[in-house]
């Protein structure tokens, strides 16, 4: 005799939080572009390069994008721009961290300052949140039924797990030329390029997934005359991501990151500098899981015999509820009170931000802000752009069927859509779409059975018709298990119905 046994691929979380990690750098200022006479935007983005877990540490390292905006101690230009990047590195410890452990990781820049030294040097202070859950996988094998029907008294349990399939990481390449649109005027110099992924959607198939969206550019350039201008353009690519164990019924979260942007200018038939050629690199972090609804057998035992199993509980991620949430915003982002009068909005980042999250009797309450930065083209020579910061706060209640108080919770949050304007009152009219996909877990202790063993009953321990007076707390399957007879049999002779047992009843047990 032997149980049928399930195998699950439990991914137990054992470490997760945020650090803030502190990236500080001297920029430069190249020697063939003039000097800095005022800084005017500096911006931040980060990505995460690699990950190394093993020997009770992992190690993330990643590096810091800064676009540096800034008007020149020259006469003959209005702006100018310098991108650098710095690498940064941070450790987290646990004695259980091993090779076999896997890392969802994540990063975002939550502040960006600068010092202006001198008009050759900048020092960036910077603030980057890194996001990270460490676990490790383990197989579990779950007996589930017997192979010899009847020989055990077996009673079930139901469950639906998530099985962990595969943690990776990738990257691909987007590339593309993009031409000015007519009338627009030629290129002098590219000031910055930013970029963003939307629009995204993919399909598990037998070990590969096919991924589909947008990188949305925007372009910000000085043109011939020195005048500021901003063109956009959206770069549709389809990338296929090897994924071995992945089948149709595989789930996969994915987050989408830009990791580098990469440009070179061509002039087109007429001489003109109107032509950009962009390598976008697509960072892509993939959670790969299975959801299963499983029956395990929870306790057996041999009618008439003694036997003896070995077990250990095992810890398993149970799906409680899951839920796919779509909110939408409209906010109005005043100018700055003393501000540059902006003439246009060229480029709007948008970030959500989750402070907390409740989980309540069908619901899960998701507390944050939408982070956004605006920024502007502007009408004087002096100040030809500006950023504003701004930030939307949020308070969302989320029906999700089978979710309980004090639940965990995972939340996956995106923006999938945004849209920007300038009003007549120099305001900005933004609308929003953000995308949350909740999934409620709790961990289930489930026993893994090794080994039993079945002997045979002395023959002094054979009783005969017992009568049992029911103890409060008592059900039949543990009385039944107590005496080695069938649930049914002791139902069946006391006329008992399915119900609970009433504390004093007295019942006659059947023993071998």
């Amino acid at each position: 005799m032997e149980f049928i046994q399930k195998h699950i691929t439990a991914n137990t979380v054992f470490q997760k939080g945020c650090a803030e990690l502190g990236v500080d750098g001297d920029v430069i200022v190249p020697d063939v572009m003039p000097d800095i006479l005022k800084v005017v935007q500096v911006d931040g983005d980060a990505c995460i390069t690699s990950k190394e877990s093993g020997g009770g540490k992992l190690v993330c390292e990643g590096k810091l994008y800064v676009k540096i905006l800034y008007i020149p101690d020259s006469e003959e230009e209005k702006i100018k721009s310098i991108i650098s990047s710095f690498d940064f590195s941070h450790t987290f410890a646990n004695a259980e961290i091993t090779d076999s452990t896997v890392a969802d990781v994540s990063v975002d820049v939550t502040r960006a300052d600068f010092q202006l030294i001198n008009s050759r040097k900048l020092k960036i202070k910077a603030v980057a949140a890194v996001s990270y859950a460490v676990s490790q996988p383990q197989n579990i094998a779950v007996a589930c039924d017997v192979d010899e029907e009847g020989t055990l008294e077996t009673r079930k349990k139901s469950i639906t797990t998530l099985s962990f399939v595969a943690l990776k990481d990738t990257q691909f390449l987007c590339t593309d030329s993009f031409v000015l649109p007519s009338g627009q005027p030629s290129i002098k110099n590219v000031l910055k390029i930013d970029a963003d992924i939307i629009d995204t959607e993919f399909k598990v198939i037998s070990g590969r997934i096919v991924v589909k969206g947008t990188c949305g550019i925007c372009v910000l350039y000085c043109d011939t005359s020195d005048d500021v201008r901003f063109s956009e353009f959206e770069l549709p690519f389809t990338e296929i991501i090897d994924l071995d164990d992945a089948n149709e019924d595989t789930l996969c979260e994915l987050d989408f990151s830009v990791g580098g942007i990469e440009y070179r200018l061509e002039t087109d038939s007429d001489g003109d500098v109107r032509i950009i050629n962009t390598e976008i690199t697509v960072c892509v972090s993939v959670y790969a899981y299975e959801k299963e609804d499983i029956e395990y057998i929870d306790d057996c035992f041999c009618p008439g015999r003694n036997m003896t199993v070995n077990k250990e509980m095992k810890k398993i991620e149970c799906i409680l509820a899951s839920a796919h949430h779509v909110m939408n915003l409209k906010e109005i982002i005043p100018p700055h009170k003393n501000g540059p009068v902006p003439t246009g909005v060229y480029n709007l980042t948008a970030k959500p931000v989750i402070d907390s999250v409740t989980s309540g009797d069908g619901t899960v309450r998701i507390d944050g802000k939408i982070i956004c930065y605006c920024q502007y083209t502007c009408g004087g020579d002096d100040i030809p752009v500006c950023s504003i910061r701004h930030e939307v706060p949020f308070s969302e209640t989320v029906d999700a069927e089978g979710s309980l108080a004090g639940s965990d919770c995972r939340i996956r949050a995106d923006i999938s859509h945004k849209s920007f304007m300038l009003n007549s009152a120099g305001e900005t009219e933004i609308r929003l779409s953000a995308v949350f996909d909740v999934t409620v877990t709790k961990d289930a202790q489930v026993p893994v059975i090794s080994d039993f063993t079945i002997s045979e009953i002395d023959d002094d321990e054979k009783k005969g018709i017992v009568i049992y007076f029911v103890q409060p707390g008592d059900e039949l399957w543990d009385i039944a298990k107590r005496y080695r007879v069938c649930p049914e049999s002791v139902a069946e002779l006391n006329n008992l119905e399915e119900k609970p047992l009433s504390a004093g009843t007295q019942i006659l047990i059947p023993t071998a």
